[in-house]
């Protein structure tokens, strides 16, 4: 299994739309998720209450990322659950944060990948930070403790010293991991980097970011009204997306079932399956490839290669 990321989006914290024009600031969502992608995330997942979804999901469009939200609740640990419940099976290893520590850079969560510490966290300068980095099989013990608690008030740091786990910190040279952004009146400076969005093409474009995403929540939720619903497209435009598709593809992507007690349901066939899994594996070889063209090219605006992380002796989250 691969790796994942988990952003806990508790707040509208970002304008309706993407940032534009001259000298505006990239928002905490969207710098989050651009180092994520930087450092080679193979599932990026956005949680956010139900009142947000929509919103959340028009403000990274087409930025390789799933935006789910549980059926109801706002409090962090339903948040936490819900996101953690979706990646248990897919990654082995997932990276947790909540939006209020936008600053952390592609090193650090490289450094984070490579110790075999269960749980384990960023600390610069004597202070904890994030994003924090756990095992999948630690999933049902960290819900398990805290099913009793009385959520409402939990942090993320209390959920985790709730589940009994000890968290180990790992020394890294970067302030931005324990960087509040409410904190911030002079956030570091945005570094310039390269952004590479891939687009299969037959006699057209028709595979890309927007299409991979549909494909996802299709297999997720087994329905592709429900997918076009999370994505804030209409029914018949992600139908009209997904023929154009199978056109191109030359073969049928999707299987859908009529009728049934519950109305019939949507999947993948086995040719659409395979072409979101090497859509993605292709995604992750490339900006591989587009990171080290660019640290070739450009060296002047790449930061030294970072020193191995030193892990130091294990600590409770506070």
């Amino acid at each position: 299994m691969g790796t994942g990321a988990l952003l806990i989006v508790e707040r509208l914290e970002f304008p309706g739309g993407p940032a534009r024009g001259r000298g505006s600031r990239p928002s905490p969502v969207h710098r989050v998720v651009r180092t994520l992608i930087r450092a080679g995330m193979d599932l990026i997942v956005l949680v956010t209450p139900p009142d947000c979804l929509e919103a959340l999901q028009k403000h990274v469009a087409r930025m390789s990322v799933l935006c789910i939200a549980p059926d109801s609740g706002a409090a962090v640990l339903t948040l936490l659950g819900t996101g953690l419940v979706y990646l248990q099976d897919k990654c082995s290893r997932i990276l947790v944060s909540t939006l209020d520590y936008p600053f952390f850079s592609t090193e650090t969560v490289a450094a984070l990948l490579e110790p075999d510490a269960p749980l384990l966290r960023p600390v610069c300068g004597g202070r904890e930070g994030y994003p924090i980095r756990l095992f999948s099989s630690m999933i049902p013990q960290i819900l398990k403790k805290n099913k009793d608690e009385s959520e409402e008030h939990l942090g993320l740091n209390e959920i985790l010293n709730g589940s009994g786990l000890s968290c180990t910190g790992l020394e890294v040279e970067d302030e931005g991991a324990v960087l509040p952004s409410q904190r911030a009146f002079a956030p570091p400076q945005t570094a310039i980097f390269p952004e590479l969005r891939l687009r299969l093409v037959r006699k057209k474009p028709f595979f890309g970011p927007g299409a991979s995403e549909l494909l996802s929540l299709i297999e997720e939720a087994q329905s592709v009204r429900l997918a076009c619903q999370r994505m804030g497209m209409s029914y018949s435009k992600g139908w009209k997306i997904l023929c154009d598709m199978e056109e191109e593809w030359g073969a049928p992507l999707i299987l859908r079932r009529q009728g049934g007690r519950n109305g019939g349901s949507s999947s993948l066939t086995s040719e659409g399956k395979a072409l979101l899994e090497a859509y993605r594996k292709f995604e992750k070889v490339a900006q591989s490839l587009v990171q080290e063209a660019f640290r070739n090219c450009f060296p002047f605006l790449c930061p030294p290669h970072p020193r191995s992380g030193e892990v130091r002796a294990e600590t409770s989250p506070h």
